[in-house]
């Protein structure tokens, strides 16, 4: 079976017709407010990780001057 002459290598992504590709894609409402759900969902996340981890080093830290 030939693989048509294409090699193994990716060509190289035309970032200009890419990004301005992506940009026009018509999306549904329904899909919109998915994408605003997932990212309200993992700012949060990141401010409760954010949060959690500079109470940690808090605790460390008076734990430490004991």
């Amino acid at each position: 079976m030939s693989d048509g002459g294409k090699g193994s290598t990716q060509r190289p992504t035309d970032q200009k017709k890419w990004s301005s590709g992506y940009d026009n894609i018509q999306w549904t409402k329904e899909e919109d407010e998915e994408f605003k759900r997932i990212q309200d969902r993992t700012s949060t996340e990141c401010t409760l990780a954010q949060t959690g981890a500079e109470d940690k080093t808090k605790t460390e830290a008076a734990t430490k001057d004991k």
